[in-house]
């Protein structure tokens, strides 16, 4: 059996998921995006095209273990991680980009002990940070990265104080269906284990205008 994975060499833009003016302020006010989805549902797609509204004299940095990211500025710095080697996988690499100071990281996928370094980056101020995670809707995003930290953390933490790290520093989820963005809900806070949140429908548009700029 052979399985090909054949990926966007070019990108999609923005406008054809929706209203450009509310993705593009979501980059400007570099507000930190979780893009939650299942496999093949278009996570990778969407996040390039989100990265394409990224101001070109930004410097980023790229960390994923498949290239599947399209530099969206020349500033860009691609890392790319090998899982079996510790001195570069995700987690040794997300560290390292921490110290580099960028405006922006970018990391292609969460999915193992590079979580730590990422929830912990955010609560020191590294603002505009946007990943990609396998769930099946958008607060399945959140408790899927809560259960990554509980599994590859090296400091025990419970579930509810993880949670709140990450709903305190997560601002928008975006929840990918069928290469079409099929939710989106705007993070507040949590408490005693339950998230507060709001729904993000796009066909008011002033309203979301209002919301982000303020």
């Amino acid at each position: 059996k052979i399985f090909i994975r054949k990926l966007n060499s070019e990108v999609i833009p923005i406008r054809q998921y929706g209203d450009f003016h509310f993705y593009q302020e979501l980059i400007l006010k570099k507000k930190n995006i979780i893009v939650s989805g299942s496999t093949g549902s278009g996570k990778t797609t969407f996040t390039n095209s989100l990265l394409s509204l990224v101001p070109k004299d930004e410097h980023i940095i790229t960390i994923e273990d498949t290239k599947e990211l399209i530099p969206p500025t020349q500033l860009t710095t691609a890392l790319l991680a090998d899982q079996e080697n510790k001195n570069k996988s995700m987690k040794s690499y997300m560290n390292y980009a921490l110290r580099m100071s960028p405006e922006r990281i970018i990391i292609g996928e969460v999915r193992g002990e590079e979580v730590a370094p990422i929830l912990l980056g955010l609560n020191t101020g590294h603002n505009g940070m946007i990943t990609t995670v396998h769930a099946n809707s958008a607060l399945d995003a959140i408790n899927r990265l809560v259960l990554l930290f509980k599994l590859y953390s090296e400091v025990d933490i419970n579930y509810d104080t993880i949670l709140k790290l990450i709903t305190k520093n997560i601002d928008y989820v975006i929840h990918i269906e069928n290469k079409e963005v099929g939710q989106i809900i705007e993070v507040f806070n949590s408490e005693g284990g339950q998230i507060f949140h709001e729904n993000i429908n796009l066909s008011n548009n002033n309203q979301f205008h209002q919301k982000i700029s303020s």
